[in-house]
């Protein structure tokens, strides 16, 4: 009797995990309290905004303010501890929160007998602005190019 000859496909190789635990090492303890989402055109143009980009002190700032910004409303976590939370000191805050606030970026909304709010509509206008005209750049303009094929004939 002859061996059996069927072939076989080889089982595929499993995905590599991609989950937040897996990329950060494999200890489920490091987002036991959550994580924050920071979309990746932000870490790739808070730099690169016009007319007033961001220093990495200021994006660390606006990191640690979305850790409080669960939905819609605008987060409004004292000063005090976001400084606490970034290791710099409450005046270095209010220094962050102003410069920001100079460059058009972020608004304070004042809340009686409470802590301010703090609107980053504008930077995420701004934010979204940008990656719009980078993707323009990218877009090659077939019109353009036909035209100066006219103009050499």
């Amino acid at each position: 009797m002859a061996p059996d000859l069927a072939l076989h496909k080889p089982e595929p190789e499993p995905k590599p995990a991609r989950d937040v635990v897996t990329r950060w090492g494999g200890d489920s303890r490091i987002k036991q309290e959550g994580f924050v989402p920071i979309p990746k055109r932000f870490l790739d143009y808070h730099a690169a905004l016009k007319p007033f980009s961001l220093t990495v002190a200021e994006a660390l700032f606006v990191i640690h303010l979305v850790q409080y910004k669960w939905d819609a409303q605008h987060p409004y976590p004292s000063l005090k501890t976001l400084a606490r939370r970034m290791g710099i000191t409450p005046v270095y805050a209010r220094k962050l929160a102003r410069g920001l606030e100079g460059k058009g970026l972020l608004k304070r909304l004042p809340r009686s007998g409470y802590t301010n709010a703090f609107d980053l509509t504008p930077l995420f206008k701004k934010l979204a602005a940008h990656v719009t005209a980078e993707a323009e750049k990218k877009v090659v303009k077939p019109a353009r190019k036909s035209a100066k094929r006219r103009r050499r004939r």
